[in-house]
C-alpha cells in the first residue's frame, strides 16, 4: 500500500508538470501561428494621386475583411516614399487639414475605403511618375504584411470605371 501511494504521489506531481509544459507549448505555437498568418485582407482599387515630387501624394483604396476579427492597419511603407504616414483629413473652422492616424479598423466581415478628403496614405517625398506602379507593403497587427501594387495617377486622380 505504501509503494502505491508513493508512486500514485510521483505520477501526480509529474503530470502537472508535464500538463504545464504542454500547455506551454501550445500556447507559444498558437501566438507564432497568429502572428505568421497570411493577411485574410483583400486591396481593391489602390492608387495614388500624384502631383509634384517636391508635395505628398495620396494613396487610396479599399481594404475588405472576410473574417470574423476585426483587422487593424497601423503602417504603410513604400520604397517609392520617403516616408509613408496614415491620415485623415479633417474639416475644423470651415478648413481642412489633415491629421496622423496610429491605426485604422478594418471591421469583421466589412470593408474600410480610402478615398480623398477623407482617410488616405500619405507619401512623402514621392519618387513616381502617372503611369506607372508603385510597390506598398501594408502592415497590420497580428497578421504577416501584405504588398501591393499601386497605380499612379495624376492631378485628376485615377480614371472612373466606364
Amino acid at each position: 500500500m505504501r509503494l502505491l501511494r508513493s508512486g500514485w504521489l510521483r505520477v501526480l506531481k509529474v503530470r502537472p508538470i508535464m500538463a504545464l509544459g504542454a500547455a506551454v507549448v501550445v500556447v507559444g505555437f498558437s501566438g507564432l501561428t497568429c502572428a505568421g498568418t497570411t493577411a485574410p485582407i483583400t486591396v481593391e482599387h489602390p492608387w495614388f494621386r500624384f502631383l509634384l515630387a517636391t508635395l505628398p501624394a495620396g494613396g487610396y483604396m479599399t481594404l475588405h475583411n472576410p473574417t470574423g476579427q476585426s483587422a487593424v492597419l497601423t503602417a504603410a511603407q513604400s520604397e517609392a516614399c520617403g516616408s509613408m504616414m496614415l491620415h485623415k483629413t479633417v474639416s475644423e473652422n470651415g478648413q481642412e487639414k489633415m491629421v496622423g492616424v496610429k491605426s485604422i479598423v478594418v471591421p469583421a466581415h466589412g470593408s474600410f475605403t480610402f478615398r480623398p478628403s477623407a482617410y488616405h496614405v500619405m507619401c512623402m517625398r514621392p519618387s513616381m511618375k502617372p503611369g506607372q506602379s508603385v510597390t506598398v507593403t501594408l502592415e497590420f497587427e497580428h497578421l504577416a504584411p501584405l504588398t501591393v501594387e499601386f497605380k499612379v495617377y495624376g492631378a485628376t486622380g485615377r480614371p472612373h470605371a466606364k
